[in-house]
C-alpha cells in the first residue's frame, strides 16, 4: 500500500488555531493519509536567499543579528529559536516511515526556557573580537526577550536529534555577513 504523508509548517509562535484545525480535520475525516506538523519557532542561520550585506537583518535573523550591527528595539520578542539546518533535517527525518504519522514536532533550542535575544552581543564578542574591534561588528544594540515556555525535547527525542544551540546559530549568521562583507569589498576594489 501507498504510503501518502502531507507536512505542514506551522510557526510554533503563531497560536494553535492551525494545528487545532488539521486535529479536527484528521479525526472527524480519517484520512487515507498520515498529517505530520512542523512546528519551528524563528529561524535563525545562514540562508543563501540573502546576498549581500545589508539584507542580513531580513527575515527572522534580523532579530538575533540586529543587536550586533547596532540596531536596538524596544519590542520584545519571544526568545523562541531554531537553526535553520535543524528544520530542514527535522523535515527530512520525519520522512522516515518509521516514523508515526499524525503528530506535531514542535521546535525551539534553549530548553524549556529558550533563548535570550540580547546574547548575541556576547557570542559574536567572543568568537569574533577582531571584528569587533575593528568596528565591523558595532555590537551596540540591544533586542529584549519575552520569554515562551515551550518543551520541544519529545521533538528531539522521537526523531533522534539535538537542536544546535543560540550560540551555533549566531555563529553561523555572524560568518555569512562577514563574508558578504568580504566579497562586497572584492567588488568594489
Amino acid at each position: 500500500m501507498l504510503q501518502v504523508r502531507i507536512y505542514m509548517i506551522i510557526p510554533l509562535c503563531s497560536g494553535n488555531v492551525d494545528v487545532n484545525l488539521l486535529d479536527a480535520f484528521v479525526k472527524d475525516e480519517n484520512p487515507h493519509f498520515d498529517v505530520v506538523n512542523i512546528m519551528p519557532s524563528f529561524f535563525i542561520g545562514r540562508s543563501e536567499l540573502i546576498a549581500s550585506p545589508k539584507e542580513i537583518t531580513n527575515g527572522t535573523n534580523g532579530v538575533a543579528f540586529g543587536p550586533v550591527l547596532g540596531v536596538s528595539s524596544n519590542f520584545a520578542n519571544p526568545g523562541a529559536t531554531i537553526h535553520s539546518d535543524d528544520v530542514a533535517k527535522v523535515h527530512v527525518l520525519a520522512l522516515d516511515p518509521k516514523v508515526q504519522g499524525n503528530q506535531n514536532f514542535g521546535m525551539m533550542s534553549g530548553g524549556v526556557e529558550g533563548n535570550t535575544w540580547g546574547e548575541s552581543i556576547d557570542v559574536v564578542k567572543k568568537h569574533f573580537p577582531e571584528a569587533v574591534k575593528d568596528g565591523r561588528l558595532p555590537v551596540n544594540g540591544s533586542q529584549p526577550t519575552k520569554r515562551l515556555l515551550f518543551d520541544s525535547s519529545r521533538t528531539e527525542e522521537v526523531l533522534g536529534i539535538k537542536f544546535r544551540n543560540y550560540e551555533e546559530q549566531v555563529i553561523d549568521v555572524t560568518k555569512h555577513y562577514l563574508e558578504l562583507l568580504e566579497k562586497e569589498g572584492e567588488k568594489t576594489q
